[in-house]
């Protein structure tokens, strides 16, 4: 076997593995955290018939959710 055959139980390349900044990953969820804090919030102010439509459209979504876990 050469060098530029690979082995026969290769599967193919190894993967890439990029380190992980986890300061960094951790302020950006914690970012979304607080955004979607502030959405809920607003979405509890909203007036009741918003938050009703926006319910019903959730529904489908959700019961699809629910199927897949």
């Amino acid at each position: 076997m050469t060098d530029e055959q690979p082995h026969a139980n290769a599967k193919g390349p190894a993967p890439i593995v990029r380190p992980v900044n986890y300061q960094a990953r951790r302020q950006e969820l914690e970012s979304k955290v607080s955004d979607l804090s502030s959405s809920l919030n607003e979405f509890q102010e909203a007036p009741v018939e918003i938050r009703q439509e926006v319910a019903a459209t959730l529904r489908p979504i959700v019961a699809w959710y629910e199927e897949l876990t």
